[in-house]
């Protein structure tokens, strides 16, 4: 006789991650930064058509790099707040190479602007570095508890149970 009973299947589900408190401020950081690149475009983009740049071929390579890291604090930014994990370490990096651009600003420039570049991108950092990463299923035993090294003597023809086959 068989169990006519059904089995369960789970089913998917779309219902959003929560987003810890830490992601939610990386991607507040991301935004910001995002803002703040389209602002700098702006400027660009008005001192080229003005003729008020002194070198056109830096001032076109810095637009192209200010583009390239806008549109990737962009990204960042969306999938931070969908709860993704994948912008954590780019999140860090380029709040790390921020801190390098905050001295040149305050040494060069003003102490107020490097000053609020600096904490941005330390709060980036700190914020990035405390957000939850992706969950290694291999760390989690309580999921696969047929780890057990013994268990198929097929796997293991030595019979080790020490867990050091072929060695």
């Amino acid at each position: 006789m068989t169990d006519s009973t059904p089995v369960p299947q789970p089913q998917p589900t779309d219902a959003p991650v929560p987003l810890s408190r830490a992601a939610r401020i990386a991607g507040t950081v991301c935004a910001l930064e995002t803002v703040a690149g389209l602002a700098l475009i702006v400027v660009y983009v008005i001192g080229l058509v003005g003729h008020r740049e002194t070198s056109l071929f830096v001032s076109l390579s810095s637009l192209l790099l200010l583009v390239i890291f806008t549109v990737t604090w962009a990204l960042m930014t969306v999938q931070w707040w969908r709860g993704e994990t994948w912008p954590r370490m780019l999140t860090l990096v380029f709040n790390l190479l921020l801190l390098p651009l905050s001295w040149t600003i305050v040494q060069s420039m003003s102490a107020v602007a490097g000053e609020v570049v600096a904490v941005v991108a330390v709060v980036g950092v700190v914020a990035s570095a405390m957000a939850p990463g992706r969950e290694d299923p291999s760390e989690d035993q309580s999921e696969n508890p047929s780890d057990d090294r013994s268990a198929d003597p097929s796997e293991n023809p030595s019979g080790d149970t020490s867990g050091n086959v072929g060695i």
